[in-house]
């Protein structure tokens, strides 16, 4: 996403007995150029005006977890992102660190592991 892009963001904190951690959405208002992925013979949007980006971040765990959802409300895929650990900015919001592994599940079940590339020249 570039300058021409706006976004909107809301986060809470979660203390449950099977979560606890940051609950946040990322709404992409406006978005350009698209972000799309190639995958499984399919070409679809992961950041486009319209989406929104659902967030677990847990604080027990060392996973991010995303659901990209559709302009239409339809789930994209699932992200889980490999943290090493997270923390707040000056203005509250939650960051965390990625680490060298991520997992994409897609909506027909296919599991697709990212960026071993980058964990096998870490090593």
């Amino acid at each position: 996403m570039d300058f021409n892009s706006r976004k909107e963001y809301i986060q809470e904190n979660i203390n449950e007995p099977d979560f606890s951690g940051i609950l946040s959405v990322l709404y992409l208002k406006k978005v350009f150029p698209d972000s799309v992925w190639n995958a499984n013979h399919e070409t679809f949007a992961v950041a486009s005006s319209g989406m929104k980006w659902l967030q677990l971040l847990s604080i027990e765990k060392n996973y991010l977890l995303t659901a990209m959802i559709s302009d239409k409300n339809e789930i994209v895929c699932y992200y889980i992102d490999v943290i090493a650990g997270y923390g707040f900015d000056h203005d509250n919001v939650a960051y965390y660190d990625d680490l060298y592994l991520d997992v994409v599940v897609y909506t027909n079940g296919n599991i697709l592991i990212d960026d071993k590339d980058e964990l096998m020249n870490a090593y």
